[in-house]
């Protein structure tokens, strides 16, 4: 293996540590002073941040408009993309996040439908795609998402059978997935279990 393969994977921000890393890093080079949320994403090129008084930031490579400011310009500092918001995820090329009165927004890269908004469109500005959620999770072309009352919804890319349906079909929009429903928060964690 060579050194130059070593250096960079130790760059490429797909590790819970590069988070941490990166958020240590926020308050070391300035621009980002204010105190932030617990609520950080780092998707392969951009990263989202969401501060406690809910103004999601986004900075980072923007090719597909992953970081919802209007533009396709890479950004070298954080930029505002909204406010209100509570939880953000970051992907490949895209991000999805939603606000504290549940509704689901998705921007960015859409080549396999992860935006779920029913095209292929890219889209450099946050679009609403549902609403009654309460966590959302970007993997590389898929997404994934809670309901308030439990119900797991999934579309995206669906090629290794990813989205949990049963098929390997690609879904455009949001689909309910049935027998995954009453996930629940995990008491003392972050994350989300179905109901025994």
């Amino acid at each position: 293996m060579s050194s130059n393969r070593g250096i960079r994977s130790s760059f490429v921000p797909t590790f819970p540590i590069a988070a941490v890393a990166i958020t240590i890093l926020l308050y070391a080079i300035g621009g980002v002073t204010a105190s932030f949320a617990a609520t950080f994403a780092s998707g392969v090129y951009h990263r989202a941040a969401i501060k406690s008084d809910g103004t999601l930031l986004t900075w980072g490579y923007n090719q597909f408009g992953q970081l919802g400011d209007g533009s396709n310009t890479s950004r070298l500092a954080p930029v505002q993309v909204g406010t209100d918001y509570i939880t953000v995820s970051a992907g490949e090329g895209y991000t999805a996040a939603i606000k504290s009165d549940g509704s689901l927004w998705a921007w960015g890269k859409n080549e396999f439908g992860g935006i779920g908004d029913g095209t292929t469109s890219n889209r450099n500005t946050p679009v609403q795609i549902g609403t009654g959620f309460s966590l959302v999770a970007v993997g590389g072309y898929h997404t994934v998402a809670i309901k308030s009352d439990g119900t797991l919804w999934a579309w995206g890319r669906n090629s290794s059978g990813q989205l949990g349906d049963g098929t390997k079909a690609d879904r455009y929009t949001l689909a309910h997935m049935t027998g995954y429903d009453e996930c629940h928060r995990r008491s003392g964690t972050t994350g989300y279990a179905p109901r025994r």
